[in-house]
């Protein structure tokens, strides 16, 4: 776990979940197969929706908030406890929250 991830840098979110999760990133496209890279992932701290889908913030074990991380679901296919426990989590933010903020953020 020597390199740091290479994705787009991202700060903010709310820290939550456990650790323990594996993720394996793909390079990019201009890295080759043996540039890529397996980290751990610490949590997943938020998510919204694009028109590729829903991509998640992803805090990285050992890492800075500042190497934080939107991740779509494929590249967390190693960490889907991560993301069905972030899910959870939403799920009880939208319930306690007023219907009219609710309504906004339904996606």
């Amino acid at each position: 776990m020597g390199r740091k991830p290479k994705k787009q840098v991202v700060n903010g979110g709310l820290n939550g979940g456990s650790s323990g999760a594996v993720v394996d990133v793909k390079p990019l496209s201009s890295e080759s197969e043996e540039d890529s890279q397996v980290y751990e992932v610490h949590s997943i701290i938020a998510s919204r929706v694009n028109d590729s889908g829903r991509l998640f913030l992803v805090k990285w074990e050992g890492f800075s908030d500042e190497y934080n991380t939107w991740e779509p679901e494929d590249n967390l296919s190693g960490s889907i406890d991560k993301v069905k426990d972030y899910m959870v989590l939403r799920k009880s933010w939208m319930e306690k929250m007023p219907a009219a903020k609710k309504a906004k953020l339904q996606t």
